[in-house]
């Protein structure tokens, strides 16, 4: 019996001997096989409408070996769209007219993504940019004037009053558009969609600055006893008047002065005309930073009247 006892005493301890060394193997074996992130910092990013797409590109960031892109429509889930090794991708499934926004996340070389959701600004997809506009005062309406837009086939040019809605005036294949509905004193702002080939507007309403429609004055000159009257009817609007002449062959206009009535007398005696030569006069009318267009007078040579009432 104690024979016994001894050889199972024996095979026992034989047992914990063999079991101590395998478990203590095993620690340093967990330790080896633990996985290590190291965070990625977030890229830069910017959106631009291009004609084939939205247009995502970032910064490189070091360590990332490819990156993954998502949009999302307003506060939204966001939706992974591809991923690419390069810093640029161009989205061809946006929605004209719909806005979106873009995160682009780093991605190890386990296909992981290890970069937070940063979002980008929002952009509104229209596939064509937004013609540069400007407006002046033309003698018979407004003049809007626009650069040429590449791929578009035609221009749509509409005016709103204020902050109100705009309306469509006219739709024209060149890069300029005279509106003649304008009234006197109103002011107006304007702006020109791209159209494309099937008269579908494909770029966004970007508005110009604003200005105020002033008529052009219609502009009468006398010879007075010492001097040229020039006289014209008020203007809707306008605040005051500039009057300007011009020498006959003597090239552009020169201002004479600056008037709140409807007539103004250019005296000779006060740097005013010569006897002999020949003038042309315009009249601006003129409210805040808008004026009228020049429309010049036919030329009147100048020669003394006898009494105010001659001609």
């Amino acid at each position: 019996m104690t024979k016994r006892i001894l050889c199972l005493l024996l095979a026992a301890l034989t047992l914990a001997g063999l079991a101590a060394p395998a478990f203590a193997s095993q620690t340093p074996a967990a330790e080896g096989t633990a996985t290590v992130r190291s965070a990625l910092a977030p890229p830069t990013v910017t959106i631009a409408n291009t004609a084939s797409g939205i247009k995502v590109t970032w910064n490189k960031i070091s360590g990332a070996a490819r990156y993954a892109v998502y949009y999302r429509v307003g506060s939204g889930a966001w939706q992974k769209i591809g991923t690419t090794p390069n810093t640029s991708y161009t989205w061809k499934k946006a929605v004209v007219g719909k806005s979106y926004t873009f995160t682009v996340r780093c991605t190890n070389e386990n296909k992981v993504n290890i970069s937070p959701y940063i979002a980008s600004n929002t952009v509104t997809y229209y596939p064509l940019a937004a013609p540069t506009v400007s407006i002046s005062n033309a003698a018979n309406g407004i003049k809007v004037t626009w650069n040429k837009i590449s791929g578009a086939a035609r221009y749509a040019v509409y005016y709103r009053v204020g902050g109100g809605s705009w309306h469509k005036i006219g739709t024209t294949t060149a890069t300029s558009y005279t509106w003649k509905k304008a009234v006197s004193g109103t002011n107006y702002s304007f702006t020109v969609r791209c159209t494309d080939s099937k008269k579908v507007n494909i770029s966004p309403y970007v508005a110009s600055n604003a200005l105020t429609w002033l008529a052009q004055p219609a502009v009468k000159a006398a010879n007075r006893p010492f001097g040229m009257l020039v006289s014209w009817k008020k203007i809707a609007g306008a605040a005051q008047y500039r009057v300007y002449f011009k020498a006959e062959n003597s090239g552009g206009w020169n201002l004479i002065g600056s008037t709140t009535g409807e007539s103004y007398l250019w005296d000779e005696e006060l740097g005013g005309p010569v006897v002999g030569n020949r003038y042309s006069f315009t009249v601006r009318a003129v409210s805040g930073g808008s004026a009228s267009a020049y429309t010049g007078t036919s030329y009147l040579l100048y020669k003394p009247a006898a009494s105010d009432t001659d001609a």
